[in-house]
C-alpha cells in the first residue's frame, strides 16, 4: 500500500525547513540538492528580529558578524542609518544556519530528488520526481526558490527574477565588522545598489543588482567598475574568493499563494523585499505561516495571515519605484540632513526645521514621506 504524508514539501532551503519544523502531521522533504545549505547564493544579512520572531535561538557557529549599523551610503559619502550601542542584525554563514535548522526538524528529507510534475486525484497529491519515483501526499508545499517548479506545474505562474552578482571577497586592509555597507545613486548602478557584508576582519560578501532590464547584461561591468573605485581604494587589492551570486525574484508577492492544498513560501512565491530585494526573513515566515495554516486544516488561513500584514506588496513596489528614482542631488542632500542619523530624526523640531531649509527635498517632500511610511511599516519584515 502506498504512504500517503500529510504534507510534502519541495525546496529543503531556509522556507521549506521552517515549515517542517512547524508541522504537525508525518511530512517528507524532497530536495534536488546534494546537501542542506549548499550551493550558497544570498549575501546572508538577516535581522535578530527575524530570528526571534520564528523563536530561533541564535548559535555562534553560524554567526559571521554582528550588525550595529546599516549604513545606506549616498553617491557623496553620507550616510543614513544609526549606530545602535547593541547588535541588531547578523551576517550568518547561511549553509551552517540551514543545517542548524535542519537539525530542528523531525520528518524526512530526500536528497538529489528532483520534482518534475504533480497530479491531484480525489485530494491527494502525486509528487512525481526526475528519479521516476511517485509520494503522495494531501498538502503541497512550494519552497523551491525563484525557479519553482511548483509554482510553474500547480500555479501556472513562471516567476520573473532579475540576476544579482554576489562573491565572498578576501581584502588586503581590515574593514569594519559591525556594519553592512549598501552604496546607493547612479554613480554605482542605475536602478540598483552595491553592498558589502563583513564576513570577518578582512574578508566579506559583496555584491550589486540592478532593477533595469537594460543593464542585466552589463552587470558584471559595474561590479568590477564598483570593485576598483570603491573597494580596492578602501580596502586594498582583494581576491574573488566563493561565487554567491543568484536570480532573486522580481516585482512583488504573487497574488495567487495557495491553490487546491498547495502552497507557494519564500523565493517561490516571490517573497522578497522589492526595495532591496531581502529573502531570508521572507522565507523564514512564510514557511512558517504555512505550515500553521496546514496544522489547522485551513489553506485559507495561509493567505489571511499575508494580507494581515501591515503593508501590501503593491505599496512595496510603489516604494521601490519613489527610492529608485531620486536623482543624485536629491539622495545627497537627504544624506547631508540624516547623515549617521535615524528617519525618526525627521519627526523632530529640529529635524523638520532643517527638512524645510532643503529646496530639493521640500519639491520631492511628499515622495520622502511616502517611502519612509512605507519602509517603516514593513521593514522588521523584509530582511
Amino acid at each position: 500500500m502506498k504512504k500517503i504524508y500529510n504534507t510534502i514539501i519541495i525546496g529543503a532551503g531556509l522556507a521549506g525547513l521552517n515549515a517542517a519544523r512547524f508541522l504537525q502531521e508525518d511530512t517528507l522533504l524532497l530536495d534536488r540538492k546534494k546537501e542542506i545549505g549548499l550551493p550558497i547564493r544570498c549575501a546572508e544579512g538577516i535581522s535578530l528580529y527575524a530570528l526571534q520572531r520564528e523563536n530561533i535561538e541564535v548559535q555562534n557557529n553560524w554567526i559571521s558578524t554582528k550588525t550595529r549599523q546599516v549604513k545606506k551610503i549616498m553617491p557623496n559619502g553620507t550616510v543614513l542609518g544609526e549606530k545602535q550601542e547593541i547588535p541588531y542584525a547578523f551576517v550568518i554563514k547561511k549553509n551552517k544556519f540551514e543545517k542548524y535548522l535542519a537539525s530542528l526538524v523531525n520528518s524526512e528529507i530526500i536528497f538529489e530528488e528532483k520534482a518534475i510534475d504533480f497530479e491531484q486525484k480525489n485530494n491527494i497529491w502525486e509528487v512525481k520526481t526526475a528519479r521516476g519515483n511517485s509520494y503522495f501526499c494531501k498538502y503541497i508545499v512550494g519552497a523551491d526558490g525563484p525557479s519553482s517548479v511548483v509554482a510553474r506545474k500547480i500555479f501556472n505562474m513562471v516567476p520573473e527574477v532579475i540576476g544579482a552578482i554576489c562573491y565572498e571577497v578576501t581584502l588586503q586592509n581590515k574593514i569594519p565588522t559591525d556594519e553592512l555597507q549598501m552604496y546607493i545613486g547612479s554613480n554605482i548602478i542605475p536602478q540598483g545598489y552595491a553592498w558589502v557584508f563583513p564576513l570577518s576582519p578582512h574578508s566579506a560578501n559583496i555584491g550589486i543588482l540592478t532593477k533595469e532590464k537594460s543593464l542585466q547584461s552589463k552587470l558584471a561591468k559595474y561590479f568590477d567598475q564598483f570593485l576598483k573605485n570603491s573597494i580596492q581604494t578602501n580596502y586594498g587589492e582583494f581576491i574573488l574568493k566563493q561565487n554567491k551570486s543568484g536570480a532573486i525574484p522580481s516585482g512583488s508577492f504573487f497574488d495567487v499563494i495557495t491553490i487546491n492544498n498547495a502552497f507557494l513560501a519564500g523565493d517561490a512565491g516571490g517573497f522578497t523585499d522589492p526595495i532591496f530585494e531581502g529573502g531570508m526573513n521572507m522565507a523564514l515566515l512564510t514557511g512558517r505561516l504555512a505550515a500553521e495554516s496546514i496544522n489547522k486544516d485551513n489553506p485559507a488561513l495561509y493567505s489571511s495571515a499575508i494580507n494581515s500584514f501591515p503593508f501590501t506588496a503593491k505599496e512595496l513596489l510603489e516604494a521601490q519605484q519613489i527610492f529608485y528614482n531620486f536623482d543624485e542631488k536629491t539622495l545627497n542632500e537627504l544624506g547631508n540632513l540624516l547623515d549617521n542619523k535615524s528617519t525618526s530624526f525627521l519627526k523632530t523640531k529640529e529635524g523638520m526645521q532643517e527638512f524645510s531649509t532643503k529646496k530639493v527635498l521640500i519639491e520631492n517632500k511628499d515622495k520622502l514621506f511616502r517611502f519612509f511610511e512605507i519602509w517603516e511599516k514593513a521593514k522588521k519584515f523584509l530582511w
